[in-house]
């Protein structure tokens, strides 16, 4: 599951607030995954090829529909 980001409400509090900080690290695409969170890699690969800054250089839907991750049996639930 891929999560979004609430629309900034930039104020005048906004750079205060860390909204400018995050806004950067979107634009930079800066990201990582929760250390206490398993995520696999052939998940990490697809999100590093989806949230590629520049437009012509991120995977097509066909592309994300054939990549390992998109194809593979989703793994059986643990209880924990």
């Amino acid at each position: 599951m891929i999560s979004t980001l609430p629309a900034c409400q930039c104020t005048i509090t906004c750079a205060s607030s860390g909204c400018s900080y995050a806004v950067q690290r979107i634009l930079n695409v800066e990201y990582g995954f929760p250390p206490n969170i398993r995520v696999s890699d052939d998940c990490k690969d697809l999100m590093k090829r989806i949230l590629v800054a520049d437009p012509s250089r991120r995977l097509s839907i066909p592309q994300i529909m054939e990549h390992p991750w998109s194809v593979s049996t989703p793994p059986t639930p643990t209880k924990r």
